[in-house]
C-alpha cells in the first residue's frame, strides 16, 4: 500500500490496520510450514529484541497478547481451509487443515487464554477432536478411500494423494426411504439389507460397480499407487448409498489386502 508517497506492506485482510504482532504470527504460525515450538519460541524473542523501541508496548505485555493473535490468525486460517478445501472441494486446502488443527491444539492447552471466550473454546475443543481433521499420515500399500455421501449436500472431497476414482449413483435404485417403517434406518440395518436384496437391480448395481473397482485396484496395486476413491451416493445418504458401500467393502476385503478408509458421511 502507499502511505506518505512510500511503499509499505501490510498482510492483515480486509485492508485494517492490525496488531503489531501478526506479521510475525503470520511467519511462524504458517499451517504447512509446520515449524518447531522451540523455534518459533526463539525466534519470538529476536523479533521482540530487534523491535523492543516499537512495539509500543512493554516486551512483557506485548507477549501477554502474543497467543490471541495466533488464536486470530489461526481461526482465519481454517475458516479458508474450510472453505476452499471441504466446500469447493479443493483436494490441497483439505490437506493442509490438519496442519492448522495442530496449532490450534497448542492454544487450546493454554487456560487462561480462554477466560473471555467460553463458548469459543468449546467450538475449538470440537474442531480439535474431529477424526477427519488429524493429521495426515502417509501410509505404505494402497489405501482406498471408500464413502457413502447425500447429493443434497454436494459431493465427498477425494482425499487421496494422486486424485480420481468412482462415485457412483445409487439414485435409480428402489427406495426404501420412502418407507415409514424403513425411514429410522439405515443401510447397515438388517430390515433395509433384506428389502433391498430383493430386487435384482440393486445385486446387478452392486456387481456392475465391483466390476469397474475390482480392475482399478488390480491395475493400482501393480503400478505402486497409494489412493483410489471410491463413493456412492443417494438422495439423503441413509439408505442405499450405504448399503451399496458396505458391500463393495466386503467385496474388496475378500479379495485385497489393502487399507480401507470407510466413512458414510451423513451418518
Amino acid at each position: 500500500m502507499i502511505k506518505d508517497d512510500e511503499l509499505r506492506y501490510i498482510d492483515y485482510q480486509g485492508g485494517r490496520k492490525g496488531p503489531r504482532a501478526y506479521d510475525v504470527v503470520s511467519l511462524l504460525y504458517q499451517a504447512r510450514a509446520d515449524i518447531p515450538q522451540q523455534v518459533r519460541d526463539e525466534m519470538l524473542e529476536y523479533f521482540i529484541s530487534i523491535n523492543n523501541d516499537s512495539l509500543g508496548q512493554t516486551a512483557t505485555a506485548f507477549r501477554a497478547g502474543f497467543d490471541k493473535v495466533v488464536l486470530l490468525r489461526t481461526l482465519q486460517v481454517l475458516g479458508a481451509y474450510g472453505f476452499r478445501g471441504l466446500v469447493e472441494s479443493k483436494l490441497h486446502f483439505v490437506k493442509s487443515i490438519p496442519f492448522a488443527v495442530k496449532n490450534l491444539k497448542r492454544l487450546i492447552a493454554k487456560e487462561t487464554l480462554w477466560r473471555d471466550f467460553p463458548q469459543l473454546n468449546q467450538v475449538c475443543e470440537f474442531i480439535a477432536a474431529d477424526e477427519r481433521f488429524q493429521t495426515l499420515e502417509y501410509k505404505e500399500g494402497l489405501t482406498i478411500h471408500l464413502s457413502s455421501f447425500s447429493y443434497m449436500k454436494g459431493y465427498p472431497v477425494d482425499p487421496g494423494l494422486n486424485g480420481g476414482g468412482f462415485v457412483f449413483d445409487c439414485r435409480a435404485l428402489p427406495n426404501p426411504g420412502r418407507l415409514p417403517e424403513y425411514k429410522k434406518l439405515t443401510g447397515m440395518d438388517q430390515p433395509v439389507i433384506d428389502y433391498l436384496e430383493e430386487y435384482e437391480e440393486v445385486a446387478a448395481f452392486v456387481e456392475n460397480a465391483w466390476n469397474l473397482v475390482k480392475p482399478a485396484v488390480e491395475n493400482y496395486l501393480e503400478r505402486g499407487f497409494n489412493n483410489l476413491s471410491v463413493a456412492f451416493g443417494c438422495t439423503g445418504g441413509q439408505h442405499r448409498s450405504v448399503y451399496c458401500a458396505e458391500q463393495l467393502k466386503r467385496r474388496i476385503n475378500d479379495h485385497f489386502d489393502v487399507t480401507i478408509d470407510f466413512l458414510h458421511r451423513e451418518q
